[in-house]
């Protein structure tokens, strides 16, 4: 996609928002990552304040903390829910499932 996009022409000062064919939860993901993998991956949603402290503990600076919590914030109230239609426009095929790109690249999540 991003050698499309730097190669081809009228994309200068366009804004692509990629996204798959659905929208899907992190517990989605995991169960999706985890099928592919052979072993269950599970996603647990922490606590602001937990994961706060622990990226603080884990030496994140306070800017990127408060970057992060706030981008985790938005996921929690659906705000990056929406799919577009971008990449199969562009590509001229649809956008690749959850699953069939976890399978061919199971090898790595094992």
């Amino acid at each position: 996609m991003a050698a499309l996009v730097l190669t081809g022409d009228g994309h200068t000062g366009k804004v692509h928002t990629l996204t798959g064919p659905k929208a899907l939860t992190h517990a989605q993901i995991a169960d999706g990552l985890g099928k592919a993998a052979g072993h269950e991956v599970v996603y647990r949603d922490v606590p602001p304040e937990q994961t706060r402290q622990a990226m603080i503990g884990a030496g994140v600076d306070a800017w990127t903390v408060e970057g992060l919590l706030e981008l985790f914030e938005n996921y929690r109230a659906g705000k990056a829910a929406h799919v577009t239609d971008t990449v199969p426009r562009l590509l001229g095929r649809p956008a690749r499932i959850l699953a069939d790109f976890a399978t061919a690249h199971a090898g790595l999540f094992r």
